[in-house]
């Protein structure tokens, strides 16, 4: 959960300032796939997604 959580909250607070901004999508996607991996493995997800990828998504 922590390990997900220093990810989103970045993401987050980002979103609030511009929600609008379609550029955080994809590191929204990432957050929802790598969210899906950790708390439900039997679901198969559409990409392998590790927490440096979702850093470079965020930079």
């Amino acid at each position: 959960m922590e390990r997900l959580r220093g990810l989103w909250i970045p993401w987050l607070r980002k979103w609030m300032e511009t929600p609008d901004d379609a550029a955080l999508w994809p590191a929204g996607w990432a957050l929802e796939e790598l969210r899906v991996s950790l708390f439900a493995p039997d679901v198969p997800c559409v990409a392998k997604v590790s927490g440096k990828r979702i850093v470079a998504l965020l930079s």
